[in-house]
């Protein structure tokens, strides 16, 4: 007889409506989903609807950004490149490993003979270059 309690209890809690609703909602099912859509949004992401937001937080931004250089101005421009390598990491580590199976290739089509054993190594340098930077901002983060 508690078993039957405690499961009609978490049936209650997984399948009825919330009770207790502090935003606005709709409910509809999708096959077997029940599926809890919210009207309002419990956190406002700026810039996401309006431009005049966006006009409004670049000078915050602007603001921000000077507080963190008068701290530490090494630091600032450490978190800048940081940033800078992590949006570009990915396209260069694809590019270098795609001119390093390119020079393989070639490699192998001339034969030991070839010209391209010095673009072979300049193209592994490359790659290792990239994973080592890689790593040290990762350390240094």
């Amino acid at each position: 007889m508690i078993w039957q309690d405690i499961v009609q209890n978490l049936a209650h809690l997984v399948y009825g409506k919330p009770t207790s609703a502090k935003r606005k909602y709709s409910e509809f099912n999708l096959g077997v989903w029940r599926v809890v859509l919210a009207h309002e949004s419990l956190v406002d992401l700026p810039g996401i609807k309006y431009h005049e937001d966006i006009m409004n937080i670049i000078p915050l931004l602007r603001r921000a950004c000077g507080d963190l250089y008068a701290i530490s101005p090494p630091m600032f421009l450490f978190m800048i490149l940081a940033h800078f390598w992590y949006a570009v990491e990915d396209a260069l580590s694809l590019y270098f490993s795609s001119q390093l199976l390119f020079h393989i290739e070639r490699r192998i089509m001339e034969g030991p003979d070839g010209q391209s054993g010095s673009d072979l190594l300049w193209a592994t340098a490359a790659r290792v270059l990239c994973s080592v930077v890689t790593s040290m901002m990762k350390w240094a983060s």
